[in-house]
């Protein structure tokens, strides 16, 4: 099994939780600032940026996805803070839609939330749960949508799965290192990024 891990960086997504002390003269040009860049200087994703997960089996054997976990693996107060939209406008469901409520608890439910397809905006496609099946040929592509209105939290998932008589898991993260999502406050320091990077 292989996973891909993609924290959106344009619409949908795209948005960043600093330190209020945060220098914004120091933002990269606009097509460069996404969450590897947030992480690297202090940052978050904000919250309800959704994160990309694109599952698939390394032969052609059908390999069985039985179920999500997620894991907060750390909390922090939000304190005062700085954000950045880069992106202000709203994008479509994808299909495989998953809702993390990371305030629930350290091991919130990753639940399915319909979605719209090909056809934006019509709600038309159901919420799909596990377990779903995938192989060489037939990726999975998830959204993750982590949401929080108390924390700067940092979170993994894990996808439990099943080949003949083989199991195992694969880890959501960012290359080795957790996720990260915060909370943003209504009264903070903000600023729209735009693509002439004003």
């Amino acid at each position: 099994m292989t996973a891909v891990v993609i924290p959106l960086s344009n619409c949908p997504g795209g948005n960043y939780v600093f330190p209020a002390d945060f220098e914004m003269n120091a933002l990269p040009p606009f097509g460069q600032l996404d969450a590897e860049w947030a992480y690297e200087h202090g940052g978050y994703s904000a919250s309800g940026g959704p994160i990309q997960v694109v599952i698939q089996g390394k032969s052609d054997s059908t390999v069985v996805l039985l179920g999500m976990s997620v894991h907060v693996t750390a909390r922090m107060p939000i304190g005062d803070v700085a954000a950045v939209r880069k992106c202000v406008g709203a994008g479509d469901l994808y299909p495989r839609y998953f809702i993390v409520n990371l305030d629930e608890s350290d091991h919130p439910t990753a639940k399915p939330v319909a979605g719209d397809g090909g056809i934006p905006g019509d709600g038309g496609d159901p919420a799909v749960s596990f377990p779903y099946r995938v192989s060489r040929s037939e990726p999975e592509v998830f959204w993750l949508i982590p949401t929080t209105s108390s924390c700067k939290c940092s979170w993994r998932a894990t996808i439990n799965w099943i080949s003949g008589d083989t199991t195992g898991e694969v880890v959501v993260d960012f290359d080795g290192e957790p996720l990260r999502v915060a909370a943003v406050p209504v009264d903070i320091t903000s600023r729209d990024y735009s693509p002439d990077g004003s």
